[in-house]
């Protein structure tokens, strides 16, 4: 909002705490209200319904605002200085990561063009695609019947009757076929 026309503004974006948090510790949670109370010792703040956030009075939804603006800055000069602190990031940082948020914002703000016709050729294709494949699976299964979206059919194929190595398993014990297992054999 403040970079557009409406607020008669112009903003420099020059910081970005989320992608600093995200250098640091990327596993990490990186919320405003989460950071500023593990490295700001803040407790929590943000006491609006955002999914009834027009029902919200003005004047609540603008000091919760202005609390925000007050904890990114504190937040961005603890995050700023562990990031200096690491010349490697700190040059990700400045030369990937916020060039990269930069054209994010720019593209969330104009749009992406999209050519439609491309768009459903493409998707025609992986459709025809994902049918070979079902196809394909059926037949090594030996089982005209496969459902290749039973977890346990894929199971007894992928583990049973092809003997491939269980990488993971589920909180139950059973091999998992999701997709990060599947890709990790």
């Amino acid at each position: 909002w403040l970079r557009s026309d409406l607020a008669g503004l112009q903003f420099n974006y020059a910081h970005d705490t989320m992608g600093m948090q995200y250098l640091l510790n990327p596993d990490e949670r990186k919320g405003l209200e989460v950071l500023s109370g593990v490295y700001l010792g803040l407790p929590p703040y943000k006491n609006v319904d955002y999914d009834n956030i027009l029902e919200e009075p003005i004047e609540k939804i603008a000091q919760m605002n202005g609390v925000d603006a007050c904890r990114t800055l504190q937040l961005y000069k603890v995050l700023g200085r562990r990031i200096q602190k690491r010349p490697a990031l700190n040059r990700i940082y400045q030369k990937v990561l916020m060039p990269a948020t930069r054209v994010l914002m720019e593209t969330t703000k104009n749009g992406l063009p999209v050519d439609l016709l491309r768009l459903a050729a493409g998707k025609k294709r992986a459709e025809k695609f994902a049918g070979l494949l079902v196809s394909k699976l059926i037949v090594e299964s030996g089982n005209p019947d496969f459902n290749p979206r039973s977890t346990k059919q894929v199971a007894a194929l992928i583990y049973g009757e092809w003997r491939l190595p269980i990488k993971k398993k589920t909180q139950k014990g059973a091999p998992s076929t999701s997709a990060e297992a599947v890709s990790m054999i």
